[in-house]
């Protein structure tokens, strides 16, 4: 029955700043800052946090150009934070908090705080405070970048988890799956390629390899195409490890990282 359930998004619908931070909440999945905000420190007690923009649990946030004044030690060095309060039962529902401790509050972060009015809180930076100034004043805040990766190589060349491929690396995806569906190499007739070396056409890239010293069981190689890591070898002592990759006309194939590995050899296939 649609007593028990409202469809927000229709015409003449209600949508409020609740739901709007759950649907970014749930499309973004980070807190942090934006733009700006970036931290310095101007001397004596003196934080300096610059304009900028930031998100917390869906909701944006705009800070503005100001200095905080944070409490001094009163006997020994002492550590101390600058973080943000949400707190959506509150009138005030986003504060900056000072804090000079050696007790630091942990972070509060409610994953379910759009659902239940509930606190979360974002540290922006730490620092040490004497009796007389601030020392190692860091900023600590997450900076939340482009979160779809647009191209294959964005990807390889990522270590953040959590990110999106965009459409155009989809397409990369696909095109790649295709190739190999619909590819005729002369698996009989692979040629050695020295490295670094521009493909003149299509062709399978094979790199095999051995460990060359024993007992060491950490060793890898990394087959590079255009600069990035694509596959990576890690054979164990005197067991083989091979790894192959679908380059193309004009990429550039090459080596690197070679750490107590061996090369036995690196071949192209190309098509019939």
């Amino acid at each position: 029955m649609a007593d028990y359930i409202t469809m927000k998004q229709i015409p003449g619908g209600v949508v409020t700043a609740k739901d709007d931070r759950i649907v970014y909440d749930a499309n973004m999945a980070d807190s942090g800052i934006i733009y700006g905000c970036g931290i310095s420190y101007v001397g004596n007690n003196m934080i300096h946090i610059a304009a900028g923009y930031g998100i917390i649990k869906g909701g944006l946030f705009e800070m503005e150009d100001h200095t905080e004044y944070v409490d001094l030690a009163e006997n020994e060095p002492t550590t101390g934070q600058i973080y943000l309060h949400l707190d959506l039962s509150a009138d005030d529902k986003l504060t900056i908090v000072k804090e000079t401790t050696n007790s630091l509050h942990p972070m509060v972060q409610n994953a379910n705080a759009n659902f239940t009015n509930g606190i979360y809180e974002l540290q922006l930076c730490t620092f040490t405070a004497t009796t007389t100034a601030l020392e190692d004043v860091t900023q600590t805040f997450e900076v939340i970048q482009n979160q779809v990766l647009d191209t294959m190589a964005e990807i390889m060349a990522n270590t953040t988890a959590g990110l999106k491929a965009g459409a155009l690396a989809l397409k990369e995806v696909s095109e790649n799956l295709n190739a190999y569906k619909n590819s005729n190499y002369d698996y009989a007739n692979g040629v050695d390629i020295t490295y670094p070396t521009t493909l003149a056409k299509d062709a399978l890239i094979v790199l095999d390899s051995t460990g060359v010293e024993s007992g060491k069981a950490n060793g890898y190689i990394s087959l590079t195409v255009n600069g990035v890591i694509v596959a990576t070898a890690e054979p164990n002592n005197s067991f083989p490890s091979t790894v192959s990759f679908h380059a193309k006309k004009g990429d550039v194939i090459s080596i690197q990282d070679i750490i107590y590995t061996s090369i036995r050899w690196l071949k192209a296939y190309y098509k019939d």
